[in-house]
């Protein structure tokens, strides 16, 4: 599939807009002037992840990242003829919803407000990793520990992980633009407990830390009580120990060892 121009639509009404060969274009949300770039499809990438917000500021941070500002975008991007939307959702989005944490709930509102709306391909997404991704998630957390020949504490209980790179992300993404309207999952062949994770980073990176137990957690792949249709494809070139590898090596400069 080949695309003329790729619109960003960001918040606070910015939009970038990409061409290839040139450089991007910046702009103000215009709703007249985005006559020019109609499309009848958009993915639906944006969110604030944070599963543990503070206070009631950090609570509406969130509400207005992956709810308000999702809906009302494509309300008005309804008046240029939007009919399809592929939306990414958290695999948190599929345990029983007494069980979903507020970042959970959001993104399955915003799902609920969208099905009736227009044409909607959820794709749901476990961990994943990649270059230049900040946010300390599992894996960028025991590899820290590991060069830091640190303790690596993980819960008392298995609890399974499943982590896909980015780039297969991106790529199973695009390749949904072939699917039709419903719920996918993009659940790759790496999938482990807590433990064996730890265990591979620590061998791997011939560091000298131990794990142990030292929490309650719950395992959330139990809660789950069907999965949707997987479309996970393994494009990356290197395994997993390599993409690990590369990890570490991204982090050992970031903090200075």
């Amino acid at each position: 599939m080949q695309y003329d121009y790729v619109l960003n639509f960001g918040r606070k009404n910015n939009i970038s807009i990409y061409k290839k060969g040139l450089e991007p274009i910046y702009k103000k949300f215009n709703i007249t002037e985005l006559e020019l770039y109609k499309s009848d499809t958009i993915f639906h990438l944006a969110t604030l992840y944070n599963p543990k917000p503070k206070d009631l500021s950090e609570k509406m941070q969130i509400k207005d990242a992956n709810y308000l500002f999702p809906t009302e975008l494509f309300t008005q991007l309804k008046k240029l003829e939007l009919k399809r939307i592929i939306t990414t959702s958290s695999y948190l989005q599929l345990i029983p919803s007494e069980n979903q944490n507020f970042y959970s709930k959001t993104k399955t509102d915003f799902v609920n407000w969208a099905k009736d709306k227009f044409k909607l391909t959820e794709v749901f997404l476990f961990d994943s990793f990649g270059p230049r991704d900040k946010r300390d998630k599992v894996l960028d957390i025991f590899i820290k520990k590991s060069l830091k020949n640190e303790t690596i504490q993980i819960p008392n209980r298995r609890v399974e992980i499943n982590i896909t790179h980015v780039d297969e992300i991106s790529y199973c993404l695009y390749k949904s633009l072939s699917l039709k309207s419903g719920r996918y999952m993009i659940l790759s062949k790496n999938h482990f407990s807590l433990k064996e994770l730890a265990q591979k980073i620590i061998e791997s990176g011939k560091s000298k830390s131990t794990i142990e137990g030292g929490f309650e957690a719950e395992n959330f792949f139990d809660m789950i009580k069907e999965f949707p249709e997987n479309i996970y494809e393994n494009t990356m070139p290197n395994d997993l120990d390599g993409l690990i590898n590369d990890k570490r090596y991204e982090i050992k400069r970031a903090i200075g060892l």
